[in-house]
């Protein structure tokens, strides 16, 4: 179900850059699925991860997320750490106009699915990697590209200027997560 959510996904962020609703919510509601029915009797992972849901509405529930966060952190340990810190990544970079929302969605629910360093690996690694060669590539070579990189780590936080490459992250995130969903879960 979520490969094929993924898949569709990215074929409609390729064509329209746009997300389906359906597959964002669909894959909200299976990370949080796994989440209830994974938590090893903590519940408190699933109710983190509907919090940051309704959090990504951005205002006072970006201090509400931060508080929660570190609340996890504290109970959990390093148990919840994957969970915390792609949530906070990708919230961040939805509140930061970086990904949209059915980007952010999607993440969400893969980070929601994995709950595991591997998972954010795969996805925050891909997106460096597609950034790097889209870099070069529209730049025009290496050096051009690298000092392009450079530019908009320096500005992280900011909104995109009118050279942003608008990568349809979909793409990135079907490939990430049907590997992950097929080929991680194989060696599990």
């Amino acid at each position: 179900m979520g490969s094929a959510l993924l898949l569709w996904a990215a074929v409609i962020d390729y064509r329209t850059r746009k997300i389906p609703v359906v597959a964002g919510f669909g894959m909200l509601g299976l990370g949080l699925a796994v989440l209830v029915k994974g938590g090893g009797g903590i519940p408190f992972l699933a109710l983190y991860y509907l919090l940051a849901i309704w959090s990504t509405r951005g205002g006072v529930w970006q201090v509400v997320l931060l508080a929660a966060s570190v609340g996890m952190l504290w109970a959990l340990g390093w148990e919840a750490g994957p969970l915390v810190v792609g949530i906070l990544f990708v919230s961040y970079a939805f509140w930061s106009g970086w990904l949209g929302g059915g980007d952010s969605q999607l993440a969400f629910g893969l980070i929601g699915i994995g709950h595991d360093w591997f998972i954010l690996t795969m996805l925050f690694g891909l997106t460096i990697l597609a950034g790097v060669i889209l870099a070069i590539r529209k730049q025009g070579g290496v050096e051009q590209g690298v000092r392009r990189l450079i530019s908009v780590a320096r500005r992280l936080g900011e909104p995109p200027d009118d050279e942003a490459i608008r990568t349809p992250w979909g793409i990135i995130a079907a490939i990430g997560g049907v590997s992950y969903l097929w080929l991680w879960a194989l060696v599990l």
